[in-house]
Order: structure tokens, then sequence, then C-alpha cells
């Protein structure tokens, strides 16, 4: 009976603060872009490290410019991997890959002279199981769907404003309906604070065309659209992390923010800008570390959970 005691203690311990971040986001809160299957970039470049679990085409790309971003835990100071093939082609002046710090790792076929790293940087053959990633991620994006929220309500479409003093707590969950994001919008937070973090939970399912600014701190903010097929970032800049793990996503604005999405094509040369995700998320479980069983502290955690159930990242 004591022992029971203790372990319900640990759990409730566990629930009382939520986890850190990076933890729930596994490998992918230490990239710019974590992308499940395929990526098409035309130009561009990203401040953090990219990881790709399908093909990579289309034309150049630069990863990693900030040399003091994170690197994935996949090898050694792993700035690009690409889990299938990397097909760019032609002419290396023009068509690349290129890690401006660290090294590239690609499981399938490439090209040497399409590829390159930079800054004593190397580029190997290799291979990462992100399965397990993948996973949690689908599982996080369900599980933050079911928090309860409070709806975004649009009075003046151009001058939408929450007052996050009236929402209690310093995790704000708030909620919109996917069709309400299509068309340009201003999104202004009253009276928030340094601790603030603001998760909005995308509502619906089908194509969201984005078009809509915010004035809140970039690595504080999460949109998490659950169950968004087509994501086009065309008509304004987006701030904040995009959890889309359903979702093709077409950039053609700077992100702001990690993006994580099921698929991404890249247009215009635009950028990935490094914001890593610093929030914190209010769900009753944490990822289970790699190589670990759940023991006594997630035991009690899992008494209060319907849903959450432990990966490996």
């Amino acid at each position: 009976m004591k022992k029971a005691a203790v372990l319900l203690a640990l759990g409730f311990g566990l629930l009382s603060s939520a986890p850190a971040a990076n933890a729930l986001l596994g490998i992918a809160g230490d990239t710019n872009a974590f992308i499940f299957r395929n990526a098409t970039t035309n130009g561009g470049h990203a401040q953090g490290s990219i990881v790709v679990g399908g093909n990579w085409g289309g034309t150049s790309y630069e990863a990693r410019q900030q040399s003091t971003s994170a690197a994935p835990a996949l090898g050694t100071n792993t700035s690009v991997y690409i889990g299938g093939n990397d097909s760019i082609t032609g002419d290396k002046g023009s068509n690349f890959i290129r890690a401006m710090s660290g090294n590239v790792v690609i499981k399938g076929t490439y090209s040497a002279q399409n590829v390159d790293a930079q800054n004593g940087g190397t580029v190997s053959a290799g291979s990462y199981d992100l399965a397990p990633t993948i996973a949690n991620l689908q599982k996080l994006s369900s599980d933050i769907a079911l928090l309860s929220g409070t709806a975004i309500t649009i009075n003046d479409p151009n001058n939408v404003k929450v007052d996050l003093s009236a929402i209690a707590g310093n995790v704000k969950v708030l909620n919109i309906a996917a069709s309400a994001l299509t068309g340009n919008s201003t999104l202004d937070f009253l009276n928030s604070t340094s601790s603030d973090t603001v998760i909005i939970n995308v509502t619906g399912t089908g194509s969201v065309n984005w078009g809509w600014s915010t004035n809140f701190d970039a690595t504080r903010i999460l949109w998490n659209f659950a169950d968004t097929t087509s994501l086009a970032v065309g008509s304004r800049s987006f701030t904040g992390t995009i959890l889309a793990p359903k979702a093709d996503v077409t950039q053609s604005q700077n992100i702001d923010g990690t993006l994580i999405a099921k698929s991404w094509t890249n247009n215009n040369s635009v950028e990935l800008h490094n914001f890593a995700f610093n929030g914190n998320i209010p769900l009753v479980s944490a990822p289970e570390p790699a190589g670990m069983m759940v023991t006594g502290g997630f035991l009690g955690l899992a008494l209060f959970s319907r849903r959450r159930q432990q990966v490996r990242l």
C-alpha cells in the first residue's frame, strides 16, 4: 500500500509540471524541419537542421546556416538526414543539398556532386529508424487535439484579438476552425507574459491557405493541424511551430519555427528560421526515453491517461 502511494505521488508530481517541449517532440524538436515523407525544395535555406524521411528532390537548398543551432540525435552532428534518395541532379553550382555546418547522412542513393557539407562536415551513407518518432508525433498531435480550449472569436477578420489574461494558467489552449484561417488576418494576443505558452488547435479536415500574422513569441506558440491534409503558407510568413502530421505543406513564405509535416514543398527560395519551440505542453504523460522501460513515475500517469501511449524516440 505504501509503495503504491509513493508511485501515485510520483505520478502526481509529474502531472504538476508539463514535460519539456523538446522531450515531447523528440528529435524533431532539434530540427528546423522534420518531414515524414518526401521533400521538394526550389532554392532557399534553413537556419537549423533538416530531417526528411523519404526522398529529397528539386533544386538547391542550404541547411543549418546557423552553426549554433541544435543537431538531432542521429549520429554525430548530423545537420541533414535523408531517409530515401537524394534525387537532385544537374550542375552542382545550382542543384545541391548543402549543410553549412555539420554532416549529411543519406540512406538511399545520391550523386556526390549534388551533396555538399561545408566547414569540415562530411557526407556519408547511413540509416536511422524514424518510425518511433513519427508515431509519437502523430499521437502527440491527436492528444493535443483533445485538450479543452477557448474558441477564438472573429469579430473583425482584419483584427482578431485574444486576451490571454482571461484564460487561466500559463498554457493557453485555443481552438479555431481550419476554414477560418483562409484569407489575410492579424491575430493579436493581449496581456501576455514571458511565461505564457499558446497552443492553437486547428479543427476540421481539408486545406488551409495561410494568411494570418501574429505578434506572439515564435518559440512559445504551437499550431496543431491535427486533421489538416494540405497547408499552403503563401500569403504571409508563419510564426510558431507547425505540427501537421497529415498535411502536405507548401511553403512560399518564411516560417519562423519548426515545421513538422507529412511532406514539404518549398518555393521561391524562402527560408526556415530557427525558433525552436520552448513552451509547455500539458499532457498527462511523456515519451519513454529510448532503450528504457516504463517505470514507477509513468505508472501514476498512466492511471490518468486514456489515450496516450509511451513510445521510444
